[in-house]
């Protein structure tokens, strides 16, 4: 995905009457002027895999989403929330009950922070259902902050940060 920008400089001056001295610093001056640097672009790449105990949990059914993100604007996968912070990445966690049973605390509480080249992983699990049949999800959560994503980038050792919280599904 190629980005462009398309970047002017433009000084102003306003004329002032004074000693050639003064004339002379205020032309250097208004003359050059460094261009500001844009914000690179943020690209979300959100490779969700989901496994079914229809075939013993062996082949994940794949699904790849790649856009542009505001750094300003928070992300939210389930019970996690992502947003940009001064230091980096910061994960939030929040339960909900769209994020299954038994309840928990429904404080928002931020599991870590991402520095540039840091991953984490966020592990959580829930049950729904009622009568008859009982569904129950695991969802890990590994999120990097990475200015060169590489093909797998989360096998290549251990997260520099870690959140769990699994209860006990009956």
């Amino acid at each position: 995905m190629a980005h462009r920008a398309v970047t002017l400089s433009q000084a102003g001056r306003v004329e002032e009457r004074g000693a050639d001295e003064f004339a002379r610093a205020k032309d250097r001056g208004t003359q050059l002027h460094p261009l500001p640097q844009p914000a690179p672009p943020i690209v979300l790449v959100h490779h969700a895999a989901t496994f079914s105990d229809a075939d013993a949990f062996a082949t994940p059914v794949p699904q790849v989403e790649v856009r542009e993100v505001q750094p300003s604007k928070a992300l939210r996968f389930g019970c996690v929330r992502l947003r940009a912070a001064e230091a980096g990445v910061e994960a939030v966690f929040a339960w909900t009950s769209a994020c299954g049973a038994p309840a928990r605390t429904t404080l928002p509480l931020r599991v870590f922070t991402l520095r540039e080249g840091e991953w984490g992983r966020v592990v959580y699990n829930g049950r729904w259902g009622g009568e008859i049949t009982w569904l129950y999800h695991q969802f890990t959560l590994n999120i990097g902050w990475l200015r060169e994503p590489r093909s797998n980038p989360f096998s290549d050792r251990p997260p520099d940060r870690m959140f769990s919280e699994l209860a006990r599904l009956r």
